[in-house]
């Protein structure tokens, strides 16, 4: 009995543990999605900063892309199928510049005191 007890707790703990990470039924909904269709912006759920937006855009314009892209964190990106890997790189190139802290800035991103 205490066995079974045990092995159900060690269960659901994997599975708990398997959500937390992202995979099976359990995935994390992305920061942000964003749908094109023939390189048009036809739809876009979540919060995405203006400039980011246009940039995507960009890309998807010059491949006359259709397919979705999503966000999820910082270098934990999601492509459609349908979207060619060259596209899909340059999607990321865009994607990073936007994970990294702006030049001068320390890595957590925060201004840097000055001296004098």
């Amino acid at each position: 009995m205490v066995y079974a007890v045990l092995a159900i707790l060690l269960v659901l703990g994997g599975l708990w543990l398997l959500g937390r990470l992202g995979f099976g039924p359990f995935e994390r909904d992305p920061i942000f999605e964003i749908d094109f269709e023939q390189g048009r912006l036809r739809g876009l759920a979540g919060s995405i900063p203006e400039r980011l937006r246009r940039e995507l855009v960009d890309v998807a314009a010059g491949g006359e892309v259709s397919g979705t892209v999503q966000y999820f964190a910082p270098g934990e990106y999601g492509f459609s199928p349908e979207i060619p890997e060259g596209i899909q790189q340059r999607f990321r190139n865009v994607l990073t510049q936007t994970d990294s802290p702006p030049s001068g800035s320390p890595p957590d991103g925060r201004p840097r005191a000055r001296s004098g």
